[in-house]
């Protein structure tokens, strides 16, 4: 059995050895059907029960009090894997050209990442944090460039997700499926970042995208 860990399908995630396929999505399934996969299922993704939506404004509010995040700003978890690479610190300076929420950033294990968004002045930037399911409690909004597990594990927080400077390869890929499904719109461009980010911060939006993660 292969488990699809990613919304897109490179061709050697397809083994002609694996008697089934488990894909993310039904695009997923189609694509390693494409690709010679001979029996798939689709399953939801398989996330730590941690991620789940906050409880209430009381645990957001406790929640950004234990990790220094202000209390009366909407703020955008940017994430980037563990390594931290792609365009990050273009990502937060057009999040606060434009204005309407708050970067934070999570590096990774990328401390030079980490160094330069703090002598730039970024005031919210982490390394690698343990509790990812409590700081997206946290926030309001995901930004992300590759569309892998974090992506998951925020649609199962239920919060909005966008791709914005994606990464070249699997981040395209992963990118174009995710928007096709409807799920996590690509911000291909800084002036369309701000209509996203509005559309994705309204009650109906997160009403819509919440049941994604928890029904699958």
């Amino acid at each position: 059995m292969a488990y699809l860990t990613d919304p897109s399908v490179h061709r050697l995630c397809v083994s002609p050895w694996a008697d089934l396929i488990v894909a993310p999505n039904d695009l997923a399934a189609e694509q390693a059907r494409a690709l010679g996969a001979v029996h798939t299922v689709v399953r939801k993704p398989l996330v730590a029960p941690a991620f789940r939506p906050v409880a209430g404004a009381a645990e957001k509010a406790l929640l950004r009090l234990a990790h220094g995040l202000p209390a009366d700003r909407a703020l955008a978890l940017v994430v980037s894997g563990s390594w931290g690479v792609g365009e990050v610190e273009r990502t937060v300076a057009d999040l606060q050209t434009e204005g309407s929420v708050e970067p934070v950033v999570v590096c990774g294990r990328n401390d030079a990442l980490r160094h330069r968004l703090e002598e730039a002045g970024v005031r919210r930037v982490f390394g690698w944090v343990d509790d990812m399911a409590g700081l997206m409690r946290a926030c309001d909004v995901v930004v992300q460039n590759a569309g892998g597990l974090t992506t998951s594990e925020a649609l199962a927080t239920g919060l909005p997700v966008l791709t914005y400077r994606c990464l070249p390869g699997h981040g395209r890929a992963n990118a174009a499926v995710l928007n096709q499904a409807g799920t996590v719109p690509w911000v291909r461009s800084p002036d369309a970042l701000g209509v996203a980010l509005y559309v994705a911060l309204q009650p109906p939006m997160l009403d819509a995208i919440a049941p994604v993660a928890v029904a699958g």
